[in-house]
């Protein structure tokens, strides 16, 4: 399906952010972070979902300090939502509890050391 969707067609972003969910359930941590850098390099979308995505897959492929710095730009972007790990059940309702517990892994690990800015 992806390769008959154009560079520009709407459709194109969504299918690469359920299949780099796909991927990542499937335990194809990588690939599923290429798809949604993918999904998420279209300049003119401000996807809220890439800095959380990112930093899930990020802390699954062991590159714990990206993975926080993805979750620093989540929170400093959306400081009311993602400032407080209590949030992430809420915020994350599609996800799987294992999914939302390694985010809150990340949320632990920018809450004892956040990056600095810039």
């Amino acid at each position: 399906m992806l390769s008959t969707t154009g560079g520009n067609s709407a459709l194109r972003n969504p299918l690469l952010w359920n299949y780099g969910w796909d991927l990542y359930r499937s335990g194809d941590n990588e690939g599923a972070l290429a798809r949604w850098r993918d999904a998420g390099a279209d300049r003119f979308t401000n996807p809220s979902w890439l800095p959380p995505t990112l930093a899930l897959a990020l802390w699954s492929l062991d590159r714990r300090d990206e993975a926080v710095q993805w979750y620093a730009a989540a929170v400093r972007t959306e400081p009311g939502r993602w400032g407080n790990p209590a949030n992430l059940p809420a915020l994350l309702q599609e996800w799987r509890d294992e999914e939302r517990a390694v985010l809150a892994e990340v949320a632990a690990a920018w809450r004892a050391a956040p990056p600095s800015w810039p």
